[in-house]
């Protein structure tokens, strides 16, 4: 690539899917050559780099219409200085509503913006407002990158954009889980387009036949009061536990025996596919492309969304036969291989330096 920077923008660091694969793409893309600016101060649950260059811009929602908009131009305005500074090759928002912002702060600049989509663009939750931007200004990006090609057949603002299919990618794990250990896990915020209390729902029907068995639901979010009273009141306070962020993702996984995904909708689900690279088999809702594309070789089971009954009949069959949940988490393993972060890396690479060209 050139000798000026990349620059990733982010709302923060929070735990979120976006938040991670920025960190992943500037490991693989050689982090001197990245820049990452943060919107907020939030405070970080994702440890960057020692060495990662990391701007934060301090903004802070304010309500009321006019405190608003006021708002949204000074971050504008402090956002499109920032990147100007840093002189770079090319502009990466990670999500859409980063997206809409650099596109607007960057409008006249002349310098080049990648749009990336993180999750099924039919079931995302913007605004009014930011849709229409959106409509409006991703066809004036040098690039969209979309997850999966379905994203882009099924949406009309994509066919009017410069698009490009590259999906998320995960470090491959060189170990595996350990099947045997009766853990079944969910990973993810709590908030409610997750729909974590349809994992306990479901385990609740379980718990009776199998009392070996345990749930960890790690993560945090606005969910979490209701989550607790939902788990002390189907009497689950020993088998089911929410012990909030967890720093290490693959620990947890590597302890797992089966792991559940829940979400409404989705883009292509980060610990979904960290859990397969470590051969745990999945269970997970039928919520976007990217869901699909990585269980479409095996290694799971795909359930309709909001299914409590199909979920608890596809962990009872992998809770009594531990050859079946061996058998799917080879598959697991197989299947994800293609997602590699570092082959994907290449793909970013190639597109960073077409973009960069023109």
């Amino acid at each position: 690539m050139s000798d000026r920077p990349v620059v990733l923008v982010l709302p923060d660091l929070m735990a979120g899917g976006a938040q991670r694969q920025a960190l992943l793409l500037a490991e693989s893309l050689g982090i001197e050559e990245i820049a990452l600016v943060l919107l907020t101060d939030r405070p970080d649950e994702l440890m960057p780099p020692t060495d990662l260059r990391v701007f934060r811009l301090g903004f802070e929602p304010q309500f009321g219409v006019w405190a608003k908009a006021r708002n949204v131009i000074q971050l504008l305005l402090r956002l499109r200085r920032q990147i100007a500074a840093l002189e770079p090759a090319v502009v990466v928002g990670m999500l859409d509503t980063v997206n809409v912002r650099v596109s607007l702060a960057m409008l006249g600049s002349g310098i080049r913006v990648i749009c990336r989509v993180a999750t099924d663009p039919l079931g995302d939750q913007l605004t009014r407002l930011e849709a229409l931007l959106r409509w409006l200004l991703y066809p004036r990006a040098s690039a969209v990158v979309m997850q999966a090609e379905e994203y882009v057949v099924s949406t009309f603002w994509a066919r009017r954009s410069d698009c490009v299919v590259i999906p998320n990618g995960v470090k491959l794990h060189p170990t595996r889980a350990d099947l045997a250990r009766k853990q079944i896990t969910a990973v993810g915020r709590l908030e409610p387009e997750k729909e974590m209390h349809i994992v306990i729902d479901a385990f609740a029907g379980l718990a009776p036949d199998f009392p070996n068995w345990s749930v960890t639901i790690a993560g945090e979010g606005s969910c979490r009061t209701a989550l607790e009273q939902q788990t002390t009141r189907r009497a689950l306070d020993e088998q089911v536990r929410l012990p909030g962020v967890s720093s290490e993702t693959a620990s947890l996984l590597g302890r797992t025996s089966i792991f559940v995904l829940t979400s409404r909708y989705e883009g292509m689900p980060n610990a979904l596919m960290e859990a397969m690279s470590m051969g745990v088999p999945s269970i997970a809702t039928d919520s976007s492309a990217g869901v699909r594309l990585l269980l479409r070789s095996g290694g799971g089971y795909l359930v309709p969304v909001g299914d409590v009954h199909a979920i608890r009949t596809r962990l009872r069959e992998l809770m009594e036969d531990p050859a079946v949940r061996h058998r799917l988490g080879e598959e697991a393993r197989v299947a994800v291989e293609e997602f590699d972060v570092d082959t994907l890396a290449s793909r970013w690479r190639l597109l960073i330096e077409r973009v960069g060209r023109c």
